[in-house]
């Protein structure tokens, strides 16, 4: 009886542990959109000034993320190790190791959806449906990521589980909402995000290498292909 009551303290502890280090991330995903946010600014307006020390402090803070999501999905593990179907009771509503595991890969993709990096969210909500089968805010975000991807047939499915789930909550009249604007094409479409400041310098720096190839060679394929490379890149990151 004394082991089986240390083992439900242990399971109870390393819950707890787990549900503290989300706790700890949940503004995170914010911090790190802003840092981005901020670099990605810097880049618009052709400053560069700032972008060095923001994208420190974004890599900064996805250690911290990573860090505590990870520490929260060992926790996870041992209390299921000491309890598969265990679950404990805190102010937030009832908490078991699948509900951290979800959590967690449900968080990893909120990282990734503030990255734009699209697919990746998409698996890690995909993840997270393993462990909680029925999270409506996973399927609406899959559809958001989807959206975003120019998928509109595997956004508006997403959105249909949504409503699915949760026909007359807050994600539900959303998606429904979403959906309309699917149908008649309003969402979804590419157009170009960046600064047609920086677009415009780096077409003279191409151009202006392109004419340097009759005068001088060696010069002028450098600076063509280096330039560009660039601008090639810069429109493929920000036609979206």
């Amino acid at each position: 009886m004394a082991q089986t009551a240390a083992s439900q303290l242990e399971f109870e502890r390393q819950l707890k542990v787990a549900w503290s280090c989300l706790k700890d991330v949940e503004s995170k995903v914010d911090e790190i959109r802003k840092a981005k946010d901020a670099s990605d600014r810097e880049v618009n307006e052709g400053t560069f000034r700032g972008t060095i020390a923001m994208t420190a402090l974004q890599g900064k803070l996805e250690g911290e993320f990573n860090e505590n999501l990870d520490m929260a999905w060992k926790s996870a593990e041992k209390a299921s190790e000491l309890d598969g179907s265990g679950h404990i009771q805190i102010a937030e509503g009832t908490i078991t190791p699948n509900t951290i595991k979800g959590a967690v890969c449900s968080l990893r993709g909120d990282l990734k959806f503030a990255l734009e990096k699209w697919e990746e969210a998409v698996n890690l909500y995909n993840q997270a449906l393993q462990y909680v089968p029925d999270d409506a805010g996973c399927y609406y975000n899959i559809g958001a990521s989807y959206t975003n991807k120019h998928e509109a047939a595997s956004a508006m499915s997403a959105f249909h589980k949504v409503i699915e789930l949760e026909p007359t909550g807050r994600l539900g009249i959303e998606a429904a909402k979403t959906l309309e604007k699917l149908k008649a094409g309003k969402l979804g479409k590419k157009a170009f995000s960046g600064s047609w400041i920086v677009l415009g310098v780096l077409g003279l720096f191409t151009v202006t290498s392109f004419f340097l190839l009759f005068q001088k060679p060696g010069v002028g394929v450098f600076g063509f292909i280096f330039w560009g490379g660039i601008l090639a890149l810069y429109w493929h990151k920000k036609f979206k």
